[in-house]
């Protein structure tokens, strides 16, 4: 392997530490002797500042994910104490995931945007809406507040007591077409 040793501040003499390692199979470690192409560790808390840091002097920074083809899932898995928590991603067809399940696909994603037609699914992979809520577990709550005060308006399933549509003020109207509209 190569080393990439610098001298320790304050310390007496030439006493130094490695801070860079390229091992004999290609992988780069800072801070580690690294297990995957690249690994970084912080021997301290990065806190605020992070970790790594990616900075442009232009007008834009990123980061790219890529994966090997459009028929590959690319996304990004967040860990706590190496194990993972959350991931998010695009799958093979572009649309955007943000899934609690880490298993390095969309199935089972909280939120799900199609790239096709910018629908938005919560608690669906296939939105047919552009915004699509659907929990289906019998005991479970979905509730959409729409506005505050006086103005909200409140569609409500509880598996517990039923279903419901609340207005906190003004007129309100359930329309099934044009011409038959209920009042209240």
């Amino acid at each position: 392997h190569i080393a990439f040793r610098t001298k320790i501040t304050g310390a007496a003499g030439n006493a130094d530490e490695e801070r860079m390692r390229i091992t004999t199979s290609g992988k780069v470690g800072i801070g580690i002797n690294p297990t995957q192409r690249l690994h970084v560790v912080e021997s301290g808390d990065g806190g605020a500042n992070g970790t790594a840091l990616f900075s442009s002097v232009g007008a834009n920074a990123s980061i790219r994910i890529d994966s090997a083809s459009i028929a590959h899932n690319a996304y990004q898995t967040f860990s706590q104490g190496g194990v993972g928590k959350f991931e998010l991603g695009i799958n093979s067809g572009s649309d955007f995931y943000i899934n609690p399940n880490v298993q390095s696909s969309s199935t089972g994603a909280s939120i799900y945007v199609k790239k096709s037609d910018g629908n938005v699914g919560i608690g669906t992979t296939i939105p047919s809406q552009k915004l699509h809520v659907t929990d289906n577990t019998t005991t479970g709550d979905v509730r959409i507040a729409l506005g505050t005060g006086v103005n909200a308006l409140e569609l409500i399933r509880n598996g517990a007591s039923g279903n419901w549509v609340r207005s906190f003020g003004g007129d309100f109207f359930i329309d099934q077409y044009a011409n038959n509209s209920l009042t209240f």
